[in-house]
This record gives C-alpha cells, structure tokens and sequence, in this order.
C-alpha cells in the first residue's frame, strides 16, 4: 500500500501542467501566495484577504521554504489524501486492496488529480466516520474538524451521526433513493418543495430568495447520470444482502450501506441545485469503494462479485475519462491537437 500510495501519488503531482480547471486555479493561487511569502507586508495583506483555507496556505508556505516546485504541492495533497482514504479502508473493509481499486478507478481521478482539498477533507471524514461507529466521539470530532479545515465541505458531515449505528438498515432505505429519482423525474425536487411550503405559510420573501437561488443551468443535470443509478441499485443490491456482508471487527457496515444510500437521494432531490447536489453526492458517494467491496466479501457470490468489480472498475474509469473529461484535455490523445 505505501508503494501504491507513492506511485498514485507522484502520477497526481506530475501528470503536467494546465490540464484541468482545478490545476490552473489551484497553480495560480500557489504561485500568488509563494510571491506574497517573499514579501511579508504583501504576505499579511493576502491572509486577511484570502478564502482558502488554513492549511492549503501552510501546504504551499511548505512546499515555497523547501524550495520544491509547485507540483509538490499536488504531490503532498495526494499522499496526506490516499494515506488516511487506506487507513479507513483497512478499518472498513474486510477487502481494502478492492476498495483501493475501485477508488482508483474513479475518484482518484476526480480527488487527487483534481479537486485535491475536497480530496483531503474526505478522506478524514471517512476515518470520522469509523471512529464515530466504534464509539470513539472526541477522535471522531477532531477528525472532523481537521476535515474542515481543508475544505468547508466536510460541514455535511455533520449527517453522519445521524446515520450511523450498528441495527440493521430499514428497508425505508431500500426504497428512498428510487423514491427520489421517482420525484426527480417528475419534476419535483427540494427547490420547488421549499417554494411551495415557504408560499403556503406566508413566507413570500423567502420563496422568491430560493427561486433566486436557483442558477440557468439546472436543467442541464441529468438524473439519470449512470454514476447515481449505479449507486441506487447497488445501494439497494447491499441492503438486500446485508446480512451476509457483517464481518467481524467492524461496526460500521450498517452506517457505510446508508451513508450509500443517501448519496443517490441528494443528487436526485437537489438536482435543482446543480452545485449542492453534485458537492454533496460526491462526498457522501466516496464510501462507494468500500460498499462495493462488500460484495466481494459475501463468499455465495465471491467470484462474480470480483469479476463484476473488475468490469465496473474498467467502465468507471472510461466514463470517468471519456464523458466525464476528468482529466482534460483529450483531443491530444486523439489526435485533435
């Protein structure tokens, strides 16, 4: 695993320059902070100003002291991010080589190549996670709040306990992400739910701020992007089999198969939203590489399980690279350039 964490890590910091948004947001705001550091008026002008967080200013303030390139600080994010992501997968996983390969896969390519602070954020709400579920609350705060200080999005987090616990997941669970693309497809998602309940009880104000809120390009989510209708039937798939995927020594299999299960709902319920519902799918959605191992781990089904985990590692991967563009641009692969 150090190897794989060092090869997947190095491939991350060096895959070139300018090949995505996120890098060149990213590169220019180090290369603003490194110019800032050499002059210190300037340096204390840009914290009082800055948005970013604490500890991408002390990554880049590192990487500038050492004198190292500004691909380090890709580099230092993916190791900090697959260090703790394999850390909580040998806790929640009896199979944490096939969690890893289904990371690869496709959020590797979406976190550590590119939305590199969500990457990290992530990765310690998954070790929250497990050390809430084994009852551990103060090492699961202070993970949570190391997650936050890498990227606000961890706030979701705050769910989390809500949805964990070691009794078995109610069928309500098995049903609700298909409930929710049921309503999406219908035309009725949270937006319109908010408007019309502010508007019944004499919140006017309210309602038009949410309309307001409401960005033009919300019709161009699909509902029936194949990522959630992947995790909606193999989410359901899980809570069928449950039973069979309780391995010993882990409490958290239960609070993974609904952390799932919610992924798809969000995405479903606030596609009118496009922002929220892909943030906050997309960060409940990374347990998938650990709730698909458990398919693996169901000795009936073993085999196929594996096989099938080989075939979707494969096709996410494409989708992820071809449909997706993650890692952009590709004309030059194809001969376009």
């Amino acid at each position: 695993m150090i190897l794989a964490v060092a090869v997947l890590a190095t491939i991350a910091g060096f895959r070139g320059g300018d090949v995505d948004r996120d890098h060149v947001l990213y590169t220019g705001a180090a290369e603003h902070i490194e110019s800032a550091i050499l002059n210190f008026q300037g340096f204390r002008e840009f914290m009082s100003q800055s948005s970013l967080e604490p500890t991408f200013l002390l990554i880049v303030a590192i990487t500038v002291l050492l004198g190292l390139s500004i691909n380090y600080l890709f580099v230092f994010y993916a190791v900090i991010s697959l260090s703790a992501k394999i850390r909580a997968f040998y806790a929640l996983t009896p199979l944490p080589a096939v969690a890893l390969a289904i990371h690869v896969s496709r959020f590797y390519l979406l976190h550590e190549m590119t939305q590199i602070r969500a990457s990290v954020a992530i990765a310690f709400v998954l070790l929250a996670l497990w050390q809430w579920t084994e009852g551990r609350r103060r090492a699961a705060t202070f993970l949570w709040v190391i997650a936050l200080s890498f990227h606000t999005s961890a706030l979701l987090a705050l769910i989390l306990p809500f949805l964990s616990g070691n009794r078995p997941v109610s069928r309500l669970w098995l049903f609700a992400p298909w409930a929710a693309l049921a309503a999406a497809l219908a035309g009725v998602t949270a937006d319109l739910v908010l408007v019309e309940v502010a508007t019944r009880v004499g919140l006017g104000k309210i309602a038009i701020y949410i309309q307001q809120l409401q960005p033009d390009v919300s019709s161009d989510i699909n509902v029936l992007s194949p990522i959630f209708l992947v995790a909606t039937l193999t989410s359901s798939l899980l809570i069928l089999m449950q039973r069979a995927i309780m391995f010993p020594g882990s409490s958290a299999v239960s609070a993974i198969l609904r952390v799932y299960a919610v992924a798809p709902c969000i995405f479903y319920l606030f596609s009118g939203f496009p922002v929220l519902a892909y943030r906050a799918a997309e960060l409940l959605l990374a347990v998938q590489p650990i709730a698909l191992s458990y398919f693996c781990a169901i000795p009936r089904v073993r085999s196929a399980a594996l096989a099938s985990t080989i075939a979707l590692c494969f096709a996410q991967m494409l989708y992820s690279l071809y449909v997706l563009e993650l890692i952009a641009p590709y004309d030059t692969f194809l001969g376009n350039n």
